[in-house]
């Protein structure tokens, strides 16, 4: 279940700089700093393979995953060829089973505490173990670096669009300074969720996920009960509507209480529930200090004068094409001409290219002179040449390049004639055009002049 907010469209005459910013440091520090990891981990193999007890050390890890971790141990493919490759690298990182080790009679001695040592200090280089949120060992500068620290690339992308979807609207009506004091105040109440509900126990909590989350608190919690537009996708289905914003809270607290139930314990779920309800709670308590900017809050609720172009462009976001070409066809009837329909229902009908699109096309290069009308033949011209059925009348396709050569779109009139060129057995019609589109070029060191002329040559020639 995905529910996210689509009711503000970024402006960027007012650019929302700290979310900007946040997304580049996150970025910075994965590709600048976290991907030293990728060399560490062969080396760390290799080390690991070499220790004189490493047998032993696996021999009682898959006792201990058996009898104190069961669903652990059942995901691990026995059978396979990567087994001891999986177990070998799920042991290095479980820190409960190496305090676990320290207690086996098995392994005693100087020799094997000094591979351990040697091992672990270069095992604590990761990343994510220096500076990764440990509820086992708290500290308040791992509750911040690991606000920018990410798994993978693929956890780095997923947070950065949540970031920016929540971040650009939030920052516009909150306030920079607000915004970005809000952002870390639910990523430390994210992180202190997670310790307080991991108390004691070994682990690595990573990612910007729960300061987003918090985002996602604050964005509720700034609109409260004004019905806002939001887009959801349950399934196979998805589609918009309009909620008062506070009445989304339960679904999306619900969605991480199901996940930390029954969902990959890979995830930090109590990151996210302490980051979502900090986030409604903070925004709610601090309302009257926020300085929340009310105009911008409620320039998308107000009624508004109904704009039947921004009627087409809502329906096609909305991918309800359908309903937008019926919409475009009937505006076309009551306003034949207009450039601004015309447009709409062109990007509409290019989509199936049958003959009313073509019929369409005709009607739109016969539009009488205008400055308007012409930007709109010369904006078609480049996607209807990829599928160019009109063009393969000669009388039309020269009738079609003269109007671009007088209107001066010189591109697109060359883009017309290389393809009528190709396709029409009426080649003569298009002499004119192309002797006046090479004059055009003439001295100017184009390529498109040297083409031209031979276009021209071969036409003379077989005349």
């Amino acid at each position: 279940m995905l529910i996210i907010p689509a009711e503000r469209k970024l402006d960027w005459r007012d650019p929302p700089l700290i979310t900007l910013l946040l997304i580049i440091i996150n970025c910075v520090v994965f590709f600048g700093y976290q991907l030293k990891d990728q060399s560490i981990y062969p080396e760390l193999m290799e080390t690991y393979e070499k220790m004189p007890h490493s047998e032993t050390e696996k021999t009682l890890y898959s006792e201990y995953l058996s009898q104190n971790k069961p669903e652990d141990w059942a995901r691990i493919p026995l059978d396979s060829e990567d087994a001891n490759m999986i177990l070998t690298m799920q042991l290095m990182h479980d820190m409960e089973f190496e305090e676990h080790l320290r207690t086996q009679p098995e392994l005693t001695g100087s020799q094997w505490k000094d591979d351990r040592e040697s091992f672990e200090q270069l095992r604590n280089q990761l990343s994510y173990i220096d500076f990764g949120f440990n509820p086992a060992q708290p500290s308040l500068i791992d509750a911040f670096v690991s606000m920018f620290l990410h798994g993978d690339f693929g956890h780095l992308l997923g947070n950065m669009i949540f970031l920016f979807i929540f971040g650009f609207a939030l920052e516009a009506v909150m306030g920079r300074l607000a915004y970005l004091a809000t952002y870390l105040a639910t990523g430390f109440a994210a992180t202190g969720l997670y310790w307080a509900m991991q108390w004691g126990e070994q682990g690595f909590g990573v990612g910007a996920s729960g300061a987003i989350a918090g985002l996602m608190g604050a964005y509720l919690g700034a609109y409260q009960v004004r019905r806002i537009q939001f887009f959801y996708w349950i399934g196979p289905y998805f589609n918009f509507m309009k909620a008062p914003a506070l009445i989304i809270f339960p679904f999306w607290l619900g969605k991480e209480v199901i996940g930390q139930v029954f969902g990959n314990t890979n995830i930090n779920y109590w990151a996210h529930m302490g980051g979502l309800i900090s986030g409604v709670i903070i925004t709610l308590a601090a309302r009257p200090w926020l300085n929340l900017v009310e105009t911008k809050l409620e320039e998308n609720t107000k009624t508004k004068t109904f704009d039947p172009i921004m009627a087409i462009d809502d329906l096609i976001n909305q991918l309800q094409h359908d309903k937008a070409m019926q919409l475009a066809e009937k505006l076309n009837q009551d306003h034949p001409g207009n450039p601004d329909i015309l447009e709409r229902l062109y990007s509409l009908k290019k989509r199936n290219r049958n003959k009313s699109f073509h019929q369409l096309v005709l009607s739109i290069i016969k539009l009488p002179r205008t400055e308007a009308n012409n930007a709109l033949i010369a904006s078609i011209t480049p996607s209807y040449c990829e599928s160019p059925t009109l063009l393969k009348n000669g009388k039309l396709s020269a009738f079609w390049i003269n109007r671009l050569i007088k209107s001066s779109y010189y591109s697109e009139a060359y883009q017309v004639i290389q393809t009528a060129f190709a396709i029409t057995d009426d080649k003569e019609n298009l002499i004119p055009c192309i002797d006046e589109l090479a004059s055009h070029y003439r001295g100017k060191n184009d390529q498109r002049y040297q083409n031209l002329i031979k276009l021209l040559s071969s036409l003379t020639t077989t005349q």
